[in-house]
């Protein structure tokens, strides 16, 4: 099965990242939500095909800003946390 998402807009506020942050979470979010839907697919109402004006995902807890009280969150894990919010509406246990 080939699977086709795209994500037009993501907005993250007042994370305190930087363009390669953002960068960083893009491929984290791209190759954690990769594995994810290899794993475990998608769920059975979106197999036809959908297309969605937005999609809000689960609200999701953040990890603790990087260490050194800059106040900057770790971009990857922040990317991992987000595939796995998306993931809980379109994977294969969604409902």
């Amino acid at each position: 099965m080939r699977i086709v998402l795209h994500i037009e807009r993501l907005v993250l506020e007042d994370l305190g990242l930087s363009a390669r942050g953002n960068a960083v979470i893009a491929a984290a979010l791209q190759a954690e939500l990769g594995r994810l839907l290899a794993a475990e697919g998608l769920a059975a109402h979106w197999r036809g095909g959908r297309a969605l004006p937005y999609l809000r995902g689960a609200a999701l807890t953040l990890p603790p800003p990087e260490a050194g009280g800059r106040g900057v969150y770790d971009a990857h894990a922040l990317g991992a946390r987000i595939a796995a919010s998306v993931h809980g509406c379109i994977g294969g246990g969604a409902r």
